[in-house]
């Protein structure tokens, strides 16, 4: 690889608003403006050195204002400042010189301050002919010495002195290619060495120490993502090689071959990932947005990235050296125009990506930054910026989304999406009934559906108005699940008073609802609708042909509201149909309405229809009616089409019994997001979360020579829980193993292969249970076991001396 002494350089400090040239043997220090358009606001030139030696390479110092270390051919390092600035202090460093007692000039090659201590500068160097002299020095630049030199800007603070020696020196008889500290570990820096190998050297020690080498050609430019510390890049003269220091084996992503020698490689300074790349001779960058940190171990090599082109201005000049901006999302370039050089800058925006919103009719809308763009909607020709998912779900799982251990902490966390606080305020509900329930018949886990297939048959009675009402058990415990219990509730903080007074009307209270519908005009803006409808309440009557009756119902269809519509509906007609299939009902309230006036097969069909319903649109009102089920799984799918909000997905899989088959991506692709995001310690307290309410004492029979468990053997008959059981004895019984195909276990007793019936097969079912012994793991069907050790507590099998019954503290009972 060709190497090169141009360079450009944005200043590290906090303010980042100059950036320094290395051309044509000086360097040069350029003011950026701040403003959104760089091409109407070029850098300005502040100040320049030119010493009488060219310079190789310099460095910025990250902690101290405009002070820079210069490396010339003859191995010498100079620290220079620019003390333009007006009561600035170069805190003694500038003048001082680093200078190596070595046999032959060695060029430094690569300079780099410490991340974290500003004193310490670690230098690099060429291989000079046969020389044994080490090529990886670190120095203490505030102990170097002052000598009176001719190339130093201002010898007036220079002093007479000796030379001082490094702080430390490694890898002897090698040349240096590139080099760069660790900011995560002050006291480490990685190098390429040579033309063999990548270096990691812990200078705490004197004598430095080295790890194993990594074997590469990718020695040159290394660079460290300032966002994800973890990740290295470096190259050779074709080909880009990406590393993960916790796997630095192998690299997690290789890029190449490049058509053109690579001259720069470096990592954003804001913005994870993105990794600007440039060849010679060309007049754009490329830009690899490389996917987040490995894993694990096997995804090494397999990280994949997207490129790009970048452009570096309209007058397509080539461009010899860039930089980021450590802190916003611009590049500083070094461009070349036959023998003239000029500096400029870009703006670095993120790739556009243009998608249709996945509802009927979609709209089209596209990313900006970590706002959606929606364009058409709003007046005058603005374009409305909503909030997209990603920045949605970001914002949750940072208020502590899912975590809480109360579900009406959660609802209060969503205020803003209503279908999502409906959600958990009913599980609240939900929870507070299963806790005060003392029946193991009735759970809210099961679901409206599941319920009514084997609910009871109802008793019917009727009201002064003809309308038959219809009790169970059952029906009231899913009508308390509904909200319809002892009492009304609100599901929002904001009182809805239409809806409260309407399910007042619909069991019966009409005084109820015109006390709700005055309570609800004292506290709005306009009270006379409230107001109305109460006086036309007052004057209801039981009387089927009554005037009040006939006005209301001719006048029903110009009314508005769904609630206030559904309330006259109910009073003036003793068919519910059309008000149950409202759907500007809640599903919450026609299922209460279906649940006290359907019948029984009307019911189930009803709830059936509007299951399929709300699963096929992906409602999550639906949870009323499917549980923590199977029929869940297909809801949420639906509901994760339609809203992309994994993230309720997942929180809620994690509320589903274990039993249940969920899909394996909906946890994972969460917890990628928060690693993605480095919310390292939201994607801990969710798994603890998960881990909590998923523990289920799993007892698994297993084969004995490969351990594979029978749980999921469709030869063996297991049961849920893991154990034999008769139930689900198997109709073609195997005897040998379907994983090493070894035979399995027999009965003690009756050397019946596990899995089949005993010959002395009885109506209990736990008798053809199989049951072993921990401890010398012999073992047989239940009823015959227990008949053996009622005479003896010695092991049924010839020559084991075990004393299975006495190792159990349980009395055997009959």
């Amino acid at each position: 690889m060709t190497s090169y002494n141009f360079d450009i350089q944005w200043s590290p400090l906090p303010r980042a608003n100059r950036i320094a040239t290395l051309a044509d043997g000086g360097l040069r220090l350029y003011e950026v403006s701040s403003g959104v358009h760089p091409a109407s606001n070029p850098p300005g030139f502040l100040a320049e050195y030119k010493p009488p030696l060219n310079p190789w390479c310099f460095a910025w110092n990250p902690h101290i204002n405009d002070i820079l270390a210069l490396g010339f051919t003859n191995g010498q390092i100079v620290l220079t400042w620019f003390p333009y600035e007006l009561g600035a202090n170069s805190q003694g460093l500038r003048g001082r010189e680093c200078v190596r007692k070595a046999n032959q000039p060695q060029r430094c090659t690569a300079l780099a301050f410490n991340p974290n201590q500003a004193n310490l500068l670690a230098s690099g160097y060429d291989k000079y002919k046969s020389t044994s002299n080490n090529c990886v020095l670190v120095w203490d630049v505030s102990r170097c010495d002052l000598p009176i030199s001719s190339h130093r800007r201002h010898p007036e603070d220079a002093a007479q002195s000796t030379v001082s020696p490094p702080l430390r020196e490694a890898v002897q008889g090698e040349s240096c290619r590139s080099l760069v500290w660790l900011p995560d570990s002050p006291s480490v820096l990685v190098a390429g060495i040579g033309d063999r190998c990548l270096r990691t050297l812990d200078t705490r020690s004197p004598t430095v120490t080295t790890p194993p080498d990594i074997t590469t050609k990718c020695l040159y430019q290394l660079c460290v993502d300032p966002s994800r510390t973890n990740k290295l890049a470096s190259c050779s003269s074709s080909h880009i090689q990406v590393w993960d220091r916790r796997y630095f084996d192998k690299p997690c992503a290789s890029i190449g071959p490049l058509s053109r020698p690579i001259v720069k490689l470096q990592w954003a300074g804001n913005r994870a990932g993105l990794l600007a790349c440039l060849t010679r001779d060309t007049s754009s960058l490329q830009l690899y947005d490389v996917m987040p940190e490995c894993d694990s171990e096997d995804a090494l090599g397999e990280t994949p990235y997207i490129s790009r082109s970048l452009g570096g201005g309209a007058d397509n000049k080539d461009i010899v050296s860039f930089a980021w901006s450590p802190c916003r999302q611009r590049i500083a370039l070094l461009n070349r125009d036959g023998k003239d050089l000029t500096v400029g800058d870009v703006v670095v925006n993120e790739r556009l990506i243009v998608s249709v919103t996945p509802e009927p009719g979609g709209r089209l809308v596209w990313a900006a930054g970590a706002d959606l763009v929606e364009p058409g909607l709003a007046p005058q020709g603005e374009e409305p910026i909503v909030a997209d998912i990603g920045t949605v779900i970001r914002e949750r799982a940072k208020d502590g989304y899912g975590c809480q251990a109360n579900h009406k902490d959660t609802a209060d966390l969503v205020k803003a999406d209503p279908e999502l606080q409906r959600l958990w305020m009913w599980l609240h509900h939900a929870n507070q009934i299963g806790n005060q329930s003392a029946s193991l018949k009735y759970s809210y886990r099961k679901g409206i559906q599941l319920l009514l297939g084997d609910a009871e048959e109802s008793i019917v009675t009727e009201t002064p108005q003809g309308r038959k009402m219809y009790h169970s058990p059952c029906r009231t415990f899913c009508l308390s699940l509904t909200g319809w219990g002892s009492a009304v509730t609100q599901v929002v903080d904001d009182p809805q008073y239409e809806r409260i007074a309407a399910i007042s009307v619909f069991n019966g209270d009409v005084e109820k609802a015109i006390r709700v519908l005055e309570s609800g005009s004292a506290t709005q803006d306009n009270p006379t609708v409230f107001q109305t409808v109460a006086i036309a309440l007052s004057g209801y009557t039981q009387q089927a042909d009554s005037m009040w009756s006939r006005v209301t119902g001719k006048l029903l269809h110009k009314l508005v509201h769904p609630y206030i519509r559904a309330l006259f509906e109910f009073l003036t007609s003793v068919d519910i149909s059309a008000i149950i299939s409202h759907s500007g009902l809640g599903i919450s309230d026609r299922t209460a309405l279906a649940l006290v006036y359907l019948d029984d097969k009307e019911l189930v069909e009803f709830v059936d229809g509007l299951v399929k319903q709300t699963t096929t649109q992906g409602l999550l009102d639906g949870v009323l009616l499917t549980g923590l089920s199977n029929q869940l799984v297909s809801l949420l799918q639906a509901y994760l089409d339609r809203t992309a909000d994994i993230q309720t997905v997942a929180i809620l899989s994690t509320h589903i019994d274990v039993a249940i088959d969920l899909p394996t991506n909906w946890i994972s692709d969460y917890t990628d997001l928060l690693d993605r995001w480095c919310l390292y310690d939201l994607r801990i307290q969710f798994d603890i979360n998960r881990k909590n309410r998923n523990q289920v004492s799993l007892i698994n029979a297993i084969c004995p020579f490969c351990a594979a468990s029978f749980k999921n053997d469709s030869s063996v008959a297991t049961h849920g829980n893991g154990g034999m059981t008769p139930p689900g004895v198997s109709q073609s019984p195997s005897s040998i193993c379907s994983t090493c195909a070894k035979s399995l276990p027999r009965c003690s007793i009756c050397l019946v292969t596990m899995g089949r019936r005993s010959p002395s097969n009885t109506a209990d079912l736990t008798a053809d249970w199989f049951t072993w012994c921990p401890t010398c793991h012999h073992g047989g069907h239940a009823n015959h076991l227990g008949q053996w050790f009622k005479r003896t507590l010695e092991c049924p099998v010839i020559g084991c001396d075990c004393q299975c019954m006495s190792l159990d503290d349980i009395p055997l009972c009959d």
